[in-house]
């Protein structure tokens, strides 16, 4: 299950790569298929915790780092300011 959802955060590196702003259509997109696969598999992840994790991918410890290694470079800043982004918006 862990496996599944790190991919989730793979087009987040390509993006990064790709200097795609964080707010666009794709990276919004990309933030709901994470927040339905965890709320699918895990728990209701409502946006005030989607919100809370997107500031924990960002954060620059373990959590960053492991999500980099598995989805590229720079994927969990990406990904964090897209949840923030995908947040604001609701």
């Amino acid at each position: 299950m862990g496996k599944s959802l790190m991919e989730l955060f793979v087009p987040f590196g390509r993006m990064s790569a790709e200097g795609a702003d964080p707010s666009c259509e794709e990276a919004l997109a990309q933030v709901a298929k994470i927040q339905a696969f965890i709320t699918e598999n895990y728990y209701d992840c409502t946006n005030e915790i989607l919100a809370g994790l997107g500031q924990a991918y960002g954060s620059g410890g373990d959590f960053t780092r492991n999500m980099n290694a598995a989805a590229g470079p720079g994927a969990a800043e990406s990904a964090a300011a897209a949840v923030g982004a995908y947040c604001e918006r609701a």
